[in-house]
């Protein structure tokens, strides 16, 4: 419990910037193994007659019939929520229906050793329940400290890895972590269960991550990235977390029911043949969904089949991945060997070993783009910002995109931060917009309920991590004749009397006139040059405009860095101020601190959150106003996003409030819809970086909808050329 509490004290929890994958994925493929060989264990100890045999009939049966009801909750069978049942209850309901089945015709004269069970609500061992640890001798105190020490350092380890994977970057999560108070609380529970004499309670690999993979609503989208004989591959996207506290207060009740007398004799009555089989379900399940696993599957896959969206086929060298995984399986080679000997207890200073081995020997042999596909974060930088964020990621710099927060089209105008972001929410299926109340036929109690607890089940959405906002990096921009026909001459007046602002619509693309290589995934396009002039950009505008989906992804910051003399950025007057384009009104109050954090600090304005119609979550909305920012809420939500937004309501508020000049940065869906014939009446300019790449077939490309009426859905004029760095930059009016 001391130690614990030294750990929490102390900020130990920092370190866990440095934990990635690489170290998770070994740890996990570990714990898979040791589910595996306890299984095989159990089994072991059932003699060689008719109770082994059919101990190991029983064991296979549950672990066949638990895996098919994982597969059948990942396939097209069935309604969404049967499979969502089917998913979730098949492996409990399975154990169930073979305790019994054991029972039936000839099988009832096997003698099976089933769950042995005490006295209810008494120790296994016939003592009291509290511990007279004031009869330990102090010798034995001393003695017991370098124990404590290990069993210390693998509780810190076992349960932060097991958080950090239940809040990987595959959960789109809102909540923040709060690393520190877990490792204090953790402490108090050890204390406790010390005293009891019972077994120490801590997160643990695989439940933490299968219980937040149950709380996952998914939906099946189609794979915009395939084409030729790959083309109408489809992929499972996590839409949204159900963040709530009731399942884990439901486990913890449970756990304690158990020790009731009616449902310890329900446990005695499992054999222990099921219990085997229900280790070997969740060893191969973590197995199942193991980067290791991944990664030699791919290895192991016919490269014409393989889709192209795979991250991995991006990878140069083919040796490096080899390479990659027999480190890892080295690395659990020597976890699992210590584990079978005396020195079990040491196995936790083989996986610590294992962190700074990939902090700074890796990086020797491995290039960082095969790093950055091979290896990644565990959790996202939302994640992690309470511990000081992943390592290698600034603070300063989350305005880069997060890859797999999102299915948004994301594109960096730049390799660092505060590149130009492009990229909102994508299509959804009816049947995520139904588990959320927004789709045809959703009733209003569900709606309501929503907005009432922030789409998360809890009755409040709490404040976000504070964001640290370090001394912003002055950014020069020394070529600016060129693009002042294409900006507002006065950006904070409007001497020509027009009932719209002055629109500068911005992006970058490659020569093939793509914005990202695919949805999601971060594609650097251009120079620190064009990313000055970004900043440049900004400054020159009173207002900017990203869409929901680039918000919630990228956590940026919307400000500008400029400076005039290369020294001190511009003022706080030519703030930009930043507006969130969010119809469905799905922005929580943890998507976007650093916005806050700037409006806060002084280093950016208050933002504005334009939603449609009654799409108010009232606890953004009540953020927002804390810091001095502004909702408007304009038109109808469309359901069906059919007609897009109504971008003269959308302008016009912005005229209204006093926004004569706006950039508008993206993402993708606002980019193309702002394109579209009917829209385009209200662009003043366009300034387009081009990147001297190919992205290649299968990248997210800026492609407004057709017009039936029209050859040609935009046409230039006034076009402007401006070699920048390696980019080129085209400024042009719409015709």
């Amino acid at each position: 419990m001391i130690m614990h509490w030294i750990l929490a004290i102390t900020n130990a929890c920092n370190a866990l910037k440095y934990v990635t994958r690489f170290s998770c994925d070994i740890f996990g493929f570990y714990v898979a193994f040791i589910y595996l060989q306890k299984g095989i264990q159990v089994l072991t100890r059932q003699g060689s007659e008719a109770p082994f045999y059919l101990s190991i009939v029983v064991a296979l049966l549950v672990l066949v019939i638990g895996y098919l009801c994982g597969v059948i909750g990942t396939s097209p069978l069935f309604q969404h929520y049967i499979r969502v049942f089917i998913k979730d209850y098949g492996t409990p309901l399975t154990v169930i229906f073979l305790t019994g089945f054991v029972h039936i015709g000839k099988m009832r004269e096997v003698s099976l050793s089933t769950l042995p069970t005490s006295k209810a609500f008494f120790p296994t061992l016939d003592r009291g329940w509290f511990i007279h640890f004031w009869d330990i001798r102090v010798g034995d105190v001393f003695i017991a400290i370098p124990f404590a020490i290990l069993l210390t350092i693998l509780f810190y380890f076992d349960h932060n890895v097991s958080s950090l994977i239940a809040q990987g970057t595959e959960f789109p999560l809102r909540k923040p972590a709060g690393f520190h108070w877990d490792i204090f609380l953790l402490g108090i529970t050890t204390g406790v269960a010390g005293l009891l004499g019972i077994p120490f309670p801590n997160g643990l690999i695989p439940q933490a991550p299968f219980h937040t993979d149950s709380l996952c609503v998914t939906k099946v989208v189609a794979d915009p990235n395939e084409e030729g004989a790959n083309k109408g591959h489809v992929v499972t996207k996590v839409d949204h977390v159900v963040e709530q506290r009731v399942s884990n207060l439901a486990q913890g009740l449970l756990t304690l029911g158990t020790m009731s007398g009616p449902l310890l004799i329900v446990l005695h009555l499992i054999p222990q043949g099921v219990l085997a089989g229900l280790f070997f379900v969740m060893g191969v399940q973590a197995l199942e969904g193991n980067g290791i696993t991944l990664k030699i599957l791919f290895l192991c896959k016919d490269r014409s089949l393989t889709p192209k969206s795979e991250p991995l086929k991006r990878i140069q060298r083919r040796l490096a991945i080899w390479v990659f995984i027999a480190i890892q399986l080295v690395g659990f080679g020597a976890t699992f060997a210590i584990t079978q000997t005396i020195a079990a207890v040491g196995f936790p200073i083989i996986i610590l070993l294992l962190i700074p081995f990939r902090t700074f020997a890796l990086p020797k042999w491995f290039t960082d783009e095969e790093l950055r596909l091979l290896d990644a974060p565990t959790a996202s930088p939302f994640t992690m910002i309470s511990v000081g964020g992943n390592f290698g990621e600034s603070l300063d710099d989350l305005d880069s995109p997060v890859v797999g927060r999102s299915g948004d089209e994301t594109a960096v105008q730049s390799g660092g931060s505060d590149g130009m972001l492009v990229g909102d929410t994508a299509e959804e299926s009816d049947e995520g917009a139904a588990e959320r109340g927004e789709g045809p036929g959703a009733g209003m109690k569900r709606r309501e309920s929503w907005r009432a607890e922030g789409r998360s089940g809890s009755t409040m959405e709490p404040e976000p991590p504070p964001t640290y906002i370090s001394s912003p990096t002055p950014l020069h921009f020394l070529d600016c004749a060129i693009l002042e026909p294409y900006l507002p001459q006065n950006r904070d007046s409007n001497e020509s009397g027009a009932v719209y602002p002055h629109v500068t619509l911005t992006y970058a693309q490659s020569l093939d006139g793509q914005i990202s290589l695919q949805p999601g995934a971060q594609t650097v396009l251009s120079g620190p040059e064009t990313k000055a002039m970004t900043h440049y950009l900004r400054s020159r505008h009173a207002g900017i405009i990203v869409g929901a989906g680039t918000a919630k992804a990228d956590n940026p910051g919307l400000n500008t860095r400029y400076s005039e003399d290369g020294i001190n950025v511009v003022g706080f007057e030519r703030q930009p101020r930043p507006f969130i384009l969010d119809p469905s009104g799905s922005m929580g109050v943890g998507h976007t601190p650093k916005l806050f954090a700037l409006a806060e600090s002084g280093q950016g304005k208050p933002p504005c959150w334009i939603v449609t119609g009654s799409r108010v979550n009232e606890h953004m909305e009540n953020r927002v106003r804390g810091v001095g920012g502004k909702v408007f809420e304009v038109g109808e939500y469309d359901i069906y996003r059919e007609q897009g937004m109504d971008w003269g309501a959308v302008l016009r508020q912005m005229k209204t409030d006093g926004v004569e000049s706006v950039m508008i940065e993206g993402g993708g869906q606002v980019i193309k819809d702002l394109l579209r014939r009917k829209n385009q009446m209200y662009i003043s300019s366009v300034i387009v970086t081009i990147a001297p790449t190919y992205l290649g077939a299968g990248g997210v490309a800026v492609a407004p909808k057709r017009s039936a009426w029209t050859e040609n859905e935009v046409s230039l004029r006034g076009i402007k050329w401006m070699p920048l760095g390696q980019d080129v930059v085209m400024a042009a009016f719409i015709i």
